[in-house]
């Protein structure tokens, strides 16, 4: 996933240099909620050298057969499949509290401020930490 967003970003630094957003490749984020249209910032937010490093890795990874240069998908069968970090088509999809990507399956609540949890990131995260990661009420895990 680091090589899908970080080469987003050197299209989008090119594109910010060219002062033109029509080379920009929005094939990698369509059917999720990453915006394609949009207004160019007017100019870098890193140095030179900073945006560099980022050009040589991604360059360095792109040679790198082990990489797949694709949105990782969740196929996990209840439902349709999701681009990993939260990225969804559904626009009303809920997302969980814990990892944000979209509740598909087995949903739960905290006791406390009801945010939405996938069951198994939930009960992960409340084993370790015995809080709601929103709200800090003590909570249990949920079975």
């Amino acid at each position: 996933m680091a090589f899908v967003f970080f080469n987003r970003y050197i299209d989008l630094s090119d594109a910010i240099e060219d002062g033109d957003a029509a080379s920009i490749e929005n094939t990698d984020f369509e059917d999720t909620v990453i915006p394609i249209d949009f207004a160019l910032p007017e100019k870098q937010c890193l140095t030179e050298d900073q945006i560099e490093k980022v050009r040589d890795w991604v360059l360095a990874l792109s040679m790198d057969q082990e990489v797949d240069p694709s949105m990782a998908v969740d196929s996990g069968g209840a439902g349709p499949d999701l681009k990993e970090a939260g990225l969804t088509n559904e626009s009303d999809a809920d997302f969980c509290v814990v990892s944000n990507y979209p509740v598909v399956r087995a949903p739960v609540q905290c006791s406390s401020c009801s945010a939405l949890a996938d069951q198994e990131q939930w009960n992960k995260y409340v084993i370790a930490f015995k809080a709601c990661p929103r709200c800090n009420a003590a909570q249990a895990p949920i079975y």
